[in-house]
């Protein structure tokens, strides 16, 4: 139920190498941070709420990483500003997504809801894949 701490090479060993591999089915949702940010501050209770929200749902990782002291150079991935959010689809062909919408808990479930790409129902979490239409 803890957030998942990457840094540069650890986002290489662990995200792109799961989005790579077709029988790995995880999105991972990543939020970057800086540690001066007060906007990233405020949020990170939320967003450590989300991990143990769904720390039953195998097919999301809810991830942050500093991004003042590891760089990320994907394509389709822009962190210009603070904080800055990600979802990386299981599906390497698949391009990241970039999350636009409130920094509270439920707008990020409901998110991870409409946007998951394996379906979940765990806990009375239930969404992702084909479930989403059924929200």
């Amino acid at each position: 139920g803890e957030v998942a701490r990457l840094v540069g090479t650890t986002f290489d060993r662990v995200v792109t190498a799961a989005r790579e591999d077709p029988t790995d089915e995880r999105d991972f949702f990543v939020l970057f941070h800086a540690p001066w940010c007060g906007h990233c501050t405020a949020l990170m209770p939320a967003w450590e709420q989300l991990a143990r929200l769904y720390a039953p749902v195998d097919s999301i990782v809810v991830a942050a990483m500093d991004a003042t002291k590891n760089e990320i150079d994907r394509d389709g991935v822009s962190i210009v500003a603070f904080p800055t959010i990600y979802l990386f689809p299981a599906d390497a062909s698949r391009a990241p997504l970039e999350y636009e919408s409130g920094a509270d808990l439920d707008s990020f479930s409901r998110f991870l809801k409409e946007r998951g790409t394996k379906a979940f129902d765990v806990g009375g979490l239930k969404g992702g894949g084909e479930l989403k239409d059924e929200l």
